[in-house]
């Protein structure tokens, strides 16, 4: 990994434009890699999440101050070029010439010599011109306004603006754009939500409960290292956000019962299914990939919980033979999805999602809830979960398994449910959270019922 935080945010732009990796496994992957001091670390992940953020911006500033067409570029160009736009643009903290400067000396080190003086011209006629970096003027078409002002792919905008109009749009858009809070989830198997908010008083100062979720914390800003502090390294919280922790909440697993959590990841919600439980019972977490499942059997440990079994499957590729052949009263689909619901985390997503990704993603959660039904006792609980409100991957795919499978129905969330959150919960029992509404990440889920 590069030494230098520019050229390190240089590195994994280029990673993340030349392969179908996500922003948040490359950003992993770097601050375990990166010897860097926290301060440059910062600033690398400024770099890297704001120029995914504006990208589209960035590109239409660029295309004004230059004849060459950024698409047609060098990749490694226009990403020094975009670094070094957003510098300009948002970043007041750093000198406009060191700007310049340290652009051109990237160039250099990142293999492209001859372009020093074409990236040198570009920056300093953005400085010397600012109106190129002005917002464009109001357009008659909406879409492309939207879009240029907001920093979104124009299909995105067209989407939205057909299902919520431009006002909501311009809210969303502006919510999206925002550095999201870190909102941790208590370990309530090891702590209380005031003592972990009181042990982490120093790092993070600015803490405040949420005003959905009971063992939620939110934090805008760390003084310090959050993953090397105490209350860390003694198991006392996750990372998760309010939304999907709400997930949780409406599976309702109760101690002792036998739950599978279906598509596990790395265990956020497994963990948070185990507190519920009081550590008793049982979990099989599935995943297809053993290295995420090696990580959350970790993730246990370090947690105190004692009741995950770890399983790996694909359910849309394993033989009948292979799959479990006891039956659960508990069943957690939490399904792979666009992520359309955490673009404010996931900005890169912006990029990589296409129109057409919708029908895949809705084909695939069809055929997991197709396969996970049969493993559902009688009368027993299946939510469907994803972290997008798109209505092919929320209402569609509800709407065809409840015609297609008449023994299932939308349950009532349970009577346990925490009291703030039934403000989440729709008329017709779904949870739905939109991300300029409620403040939380975008999530859908729903309790179904099996009736024999």
């Amino acid at each position: 990994m590069a030494s230098d935080p520019r050229r390190a945010a240089l590195d994994i732009l280029m990673r993340l434009d030349a392969s179908a990796a996500t922003l948040d496994c490359v950003m992993e992957s770097f601050h375990a890699a990166a010897a860097f001091s926290r301060r440059d670390a910062r600033f690398v992940n400024a770099l890297v999440f704001g120029v995914q953020r504006w990208r589209y911006r960035l590109d239409m500033v660029l295309r004004r101050l230059s004849t060459q067409p950024p698409r047609k570029a060098d990749p490694r160009v226009v990403n020094i070029l975009r670094l070094g736009l957003f510098q300009i643009m948002e970043m007041d903290r750093v000198p406009e010439a060191a700007v310049v400067h340290t652009s051109v000396e990237l160039a250099r080190d990142a293999g492209c010599p001859w372009a020093a003086g074409y990236i040198n011209a570009v920056l300093r006629r953005a400085l010397r011109e600012p109106h190129t970096l002005a917002s464009p003027e109001v357009t008659d078409d909406p879409i492309q306004h939207l879009a240029a002002v907001h920093s979104f792919p124009p299909w995105m905008i067209a989407r939205w603006l057909e299902r919520f109009g431009r006002d909501e749009v311009e809210a969303l858009c502006r919510t999206v754009n925002r550095i999201p809070p870190l909102v941790l989830r208590t370990n309530l198997l090891r702590t209380t939500t005031a003592d972990l908010a009181e042990a982490l008083k120093p790092q993070a100062p600015e803490i405040c409960p949420s005003a959905y979720v009971p063992a939620a914390l939110l934090i805008d800003r760390m003084d310090a290292g959050l993953f090397e502090s105490a209350p860390y390294a003694s198991g006392w919280f996750q990372v998760q956000d309010e939304a999907a922790q709400a997930v949780g909440y409406l599976l309702d697993a109760r101690p002792g019962e036998m739950v599978l959590d279906a598509c596990a990841g790395l265990g956020g919600k497994t963990a948070h299914l185990a507190e519920c439980m009081q550590n008793r019972g049982r979990i099989t977490a599935v995943d297809q990939d053993r290295r995420k499942l090696d990580r959350l059997e970790t993730e246990m440990r370090r947690l105190g919980i004692a009741i995950v079994h770890t399983r790996s499957l694909n359910w849309l590729k394993s033989d009948q033979a292979s799959l479990p052949t006891k039956r659960f009263a508990k069943i957690l689909l939490d399904a792979p999805c666009s992520g359309m619901g955490v673009l404010r985390r996931n900005p890169d997503a912006k990029w990589k999602r296409r129109a057409k990704d919708f029908k895949r993603y809705q084909a695939a959660q069809r055929r997991l809830l197709v396969a996970l039904a049969p493993l559902l006792d009688a009368g027993g609980v299946l939510v469907y979960a994803v972290c997008s409100t798109e209505l092919e991957e929320t209402q569609g795919v509800l709407r065809w398994f409840l015609k297609n499978h008449p023994q299932f129905a939308i349950d009532r969330p349970p009577s346990s449910l925490p009291p703030a959150m039934k403000a989440l919960i729709t008329p017709d029992g779904c949870l739905w959270t939109e991300v300029h509404r409620q403040g939380t990440d975008g999530f859908f889920a729903v309790r179904l019922k099996r009736r024999n």
